[in-house]
């Protein structure tokens, strides 16, 4: 059982819903994130309802399906994309049906990734031009005409933290909509829990070997990969259709050295999606469970998951905000630890420290 009781979060996919539910989890008191629903649902947890990359009507109905437990968390936490990708607007207009007499407080900035909301539009703090319209043109559109909604700008975590304080003095039930950063400021804003004196301080370190295991194509990852090789290209393998590429990464493995991973295809995304999953289970068919799996790409994470029989993950906590930390759950690689994140996140230099970390054993 968590420490923060009550907390219920619904995603988009499965790396925003781990590094949402991260705000709320330690090592001691993981949360459970699932992407099944088949023998209930606990009384806290994030689920990813895989929304994101489906036609509207498949993404409202999916939704649909866990609505009821949603609505009746403390906090009741929508996640949606930072870069508002997706079929969020629909998934709220069909929400704010079912949460009538509810406030929805959307609030999508994320600044440590360098997302924030200006005049009630989505920037990344890089880009010349929002990340779309206006988010309340959206949600009218989708239908949310009278709906009691706040649709807040943010451009650092002190404006989020401002946020929940303001609309905690409300006496309405919320149901909150943003992303990990909003999700971190509501934990930020909940009593701080007792830590028993023998709890570990600190991030985790992660030994050798460490499989990065990159479904991404963003030009965010592209680069995190170039920094990692940079000291030794023998590090990252491009799976082709040939054995002898597998045979190469589990050759990394058996040393104790680590390894990236990506798959060599060109074609439309949907091919590769197929492709990616195939070649990734390929390998993990034959692969030893590693000291760390990283993961980057929800996606790649649900066919990572489902190639080894896992079943949920217990998040323990984030090395940095957008950076998951958690354990498989069931399968073959039962109780690995698990570093996820979206494709679109992270520093450059991210998966090369990651990389030195665990080679120098620190």
């Amino acid at each position: 059982m968590t420490e923060m009781p009550g907390v219920r979060i619904l995603a988009d996919d499965l790396t925003g819903a781990l590094d949402s539910a991260a705000a709320f989890a330690t090592p001691l008191s993981p949360l459970p994130v699932l992407w099944r629903a088949e023998h209930g649902l606990p009384a806290m947890a994030a689920i990813d309802a895989a929304t994101r990359e489906v036609d509207v009507d498949t993404a409202v109905a999916r939704q649909g399906r866990f609505t009821d437990w949603l609505l009746a968390g403390e906090p009741a936490f929508k996640k949606i994309d930072s870069l508002m990708r997706g079929n969020w607007a629909a998934e709220l207009g069909a929400l704010a049906v079912m949460a009538e007499g509810r406030r929805l407080v959307v609030a999508p900035a994320f600044p440590f990734q360098g997302r924030v909301t200006r005049d009630g539009r989505q920037w990344k703090t890089d880009a010349a031009e929002p990340l779309g319209g206006a988010i309340h043109a959206a949600l009218r559109d989708a239908g949310l005409i009278h709906a009691d909604i706040g649709v807040h700008d943010a451009e650092s975590d002190a404006d989020l933290d401002a946020i929940v304080t303001r609309e905690m003095s409300g006496h309405r039930p919320r149901l909150w909509v943003g992303t990990g950063g909003l999700a971190a400021a509501l934990a930020r804003a909940r009593p701080a829990p007792a830590v028993p004196a023998s709890a570990p301080t600190g991030s985790p370190r992660h030994d050798a070997p460490l499989l990065a295991l990159i479904g991404s194509n963003h030009p965010v990852t592209r680069t995190q990969i170039e920094r990692a090789m940079a000291p030794d290209p023998r590090r990252h393998v491009r799976l082709s259709a040939s054995p002898s590429d597998i045979d190469r990464v589990l050759e990394r493995l058996a040393r104790g050295q680590s390894c990236i991973v990506t798959v060599a295809f060109e074609g439309p995304r949907a091919d590769a999606a197929l492709v990616i999953a195939e070649r990734f289970s390929g390998l993990l068919a034959r692969c030893p469970s590693p000291c760390t799996l990283f993961v980057a790409g929800g996606e790649t994470l649900r066919d990572v998951a489902d190639a080894i029989g896992a079943d949920s993950l217990a998040v323990e906590g984030a090395r940095e905000p957008g950076l998951a930390m958690s354990r498989l759950r069931a399968g073959r690689f039962d109780g690995a630890r698990v570093l996820s994140k979206s494709g679109a996140f992270g520093r450059p230099d991210l998966l090369h420290e990651l990389f030195e970390e665990a080679s120098s054993g620190r």
